[in-house]
């Protein structure tokens, strides 16, 4: 515990660690975090296996000040047993709740796991909460701020597209 990061084991769930990026907190005994190379999205380098118990949920968290008040996206993708991933299963998790989130099939039992929230000027916790006696690998966790459209600007110079006309409104996720 303390400067490095690692792990919380104190029983209840308290905050652990001294937070800030890169340091991830994890709530025991009702949960077990291991890094599992074999199951992973888009092959990456390894995913967080994360197994609770049979009694309760569990929390695989990072501790984040993003400085402001601005609305965040936070994502994920999650893989279970191939099966279809649910509210039953995963939710995403922020400052001591569950946050709303959608669920969408990116193919091989993975499912892109995201939310909203308003961030805060102060140390917020950020991740998932695995519901009781599941099995679920996380991969890639991201929380970031950017708008779900815009207007896209090109410094290329080509006289077809003269005044961004053939451009339009660009919508990306």
């Amino acid at each position: 515990e303390g400067g490095g990061g690692g792990y919380n084991k104190s029983p209840g769930g308290g905050s652990g660690g001294s937070g800030g990026s890169g340091v991830v907190i994890v709530r025991y005994p009702y949960l077990t975090a291991t890094r599992d190379t074999s199951t992973t999205y888009s092959s990456s380098a390894g995913s967080a296996k994360l197994v609770t118990s049979s009694s309760d949920t569990g929390e695989f968290t990072q501790s984040v000040n993003v400085g402001d008040t601005n609305t965040y996206n936070l994502v994920t993708y999650a893989y279970t047993d191939g099966s279809a991933i649910t509210s039953s299963d995963v939710e995403l998790y922020y400052n001591g709740s569950t946050i709303s989130t959608t669920y969408t099939s990116v193919g091989s039992g993975w499912y892109k796991l995201t939310g909203t929230l308003t961030g805060a000027n102060a140390s917020r916790v950020y991740g998932v909460q695995v519901k009781a006696n599941k099995t679920v690998y996380v991969d890639n966790i991201s929380l970031n701020s950017y708008a779900s459209s815009g207007t896209l600007t090109s410094s290329i110079f080509d006289t077809e597209f003269t005044g961004g006309a053939a451009w339009g409104t660009l919508t990306y996720s």
